[in-house]
């Protein structure tokens, strides 16, 4: 669940929306599946909610406690500093991104779902998926590359 919401404050409720959710959902539960594999489905899809609805409502936050969360305390200052601007700018891109391509990245290239299992839980077929992690990093590439220039 962090790698798709990140380290912030809104991973508490969001753990809490997945307990809500799987307290609800157990009585569906038949057992044809494993319980991990339910739970799994759970976290995702309440993920990929939070994820639609910070979209919806806000900018990703490119702030810098948050960024230096993520990026190795190990590093000395300099590329430290180095390494925060670049994820700084590279969570920037991904938010202009439009929705569809940027959530198939985060479950391909960042939760490390296959394609098959990213386009279970967007609804989609897995060359869609496919077509939209592509078209994802194409756009990634080509933006980090138009600002490196500049």
């Amino acid at each position: 669940m962090t790698k798709l919401i990140g380290t912030g404050p809104d991973r508490e409720d969001v753990t809490q929306e997945v307990f809500l959710q799987l307290h609800r959902a157990l009585p569906r539960f038949r057992g044809d599946a494993r319980l991990s594999t339910f739970l799994r489905r759970i976290v995702i899809h309440v993920a990929l909610d939070h994820v639609r609805r910070r979209c919806r409502s806000r900018r990703l936050d490119g702030d810098s406690d948050a960024l230096d969360t993520i990026v190795d305390a190990a590093n000395d200052p300099e590329r430290r500093s180095s390494a925060r601007q670049e994820l700084g700018a590279v969570l920037g891109h991904l938010d202009r991104m439009a929705l569809e391509p940027r959530l198939a990245l985060l479950l391909v290239a960042i939760a490390g779902l296959s394609h098959a299992d990213a386009a279970s839980h967007l609804g989609a077929s897995t060359d869609v998926i496919k077509q939209r992690v592509v078209r994802a990093r194409r756009q990634l590439a080509a933006r980090r590359a138009r600002t490196a220039t500049c």
